[in-house]
């Protein structure tokens, strides 16, 4: 009796022992599994992917070729902020710089269909391009003096200006994040303080100018010439 209960004592003992190296890892692994499993869906999250645009839609960025157009743009665009794009054609920086712009102008521009010629959507954001060569005479009247820049209209007048570089274009998403906030009592706001802050530029320029018109006074060594004999130098004969 006695021995045998010590085989069936050995025989549980040895069964306890299988199971633990058998069941227990797979326990493990499968709870090891789903924590990874948890913890991934809680901090990752896939990259997502670009919006494509139907073939026949296309972003609306008209492309201003003369004055008539200049105002006709700022017209259409009285009810929200306008961004103009000035640029070269031989420009690389402003080749590389238009590509962020037409990205800029997918998220939040105008979308055209290209076979009827309507607008699809209407943006927040009324955007628009201007080719320095053929629109040299009203570049240099805004004041267009680096390449690529970008002007921020509202109600047909500016609130900023500046040149930017592509490795700088986030500038620019920062400036259409910040008018795009702004209620309209606070972008006319800003446009005063434009239009004061170019008032005082116009001012200054219009002060050096005059300095420097002014006639030079006449000094005896610049206009008369000295009749006194040339010394000869040592080394000349």
């Amino acid at each position: 009796m006695n021995s045998f209960l010590l085989v069936c004592f050995s025989l549980l003992a040895s069964w306890t022992t299988i199971t633990a190296f058998v069941v227990q890892p797979t326990t493990t692994i499968r709870s090891t599994v789903s924590l990874y499993d948890t913890e991934e869906s809680e901090w990752y999250s896939p990259p997502k992917k670009e919006a494509k645009l139907a073939q026949h839609v296309k972003v609306d960025i008209p492309e201003i070729t003369s004055h008539a157009d200049w105002l006709e743009q700022l017209q259409a665009n009285e009810h929200r902020i306008l961004v103009v794009k000035v640029y070269a054609s031989w420009c690389k920086s402003c080749q590389k710089f238009g590509g962020l712009y037409h990205k800029l102008g997918k998220a939040q521009g105008d979308k055209m269909d290209t076979n009827s010629g309507t607008l699809v959507t209407e943006g927040n954001l009324g955007m628009a391009a201007m080719e320095y060569g053929r629109n040299s005479q009203l570049c240099k009247i805004l004041g267009i003096k680096r390449l690529p820049t970008v002007i921020f209209y509202h109600k047909c007048r500016p609130l900023t200006q500046f040149a930017c570089k592509p490795a700088d274009f986030h500038m620019v998403q920062e400036a259409v994040q910040h008018y795009t906030n702004l209620s309209t009592d606070e972008l006319d706001f800003e446009a005063d303080m434009e239009e004061k802050k170019q008032s005082l530029q116009d001012l200054q320029q219009e002060e050096t100018t005059k300095t420097n018109d002014k006639p030079s006074i006449a000094t005896p060594s610049s206009t008369q010439t000295s009749v006194l004999p040339k010394r000869k130098r040592w080394w000349k004969l």
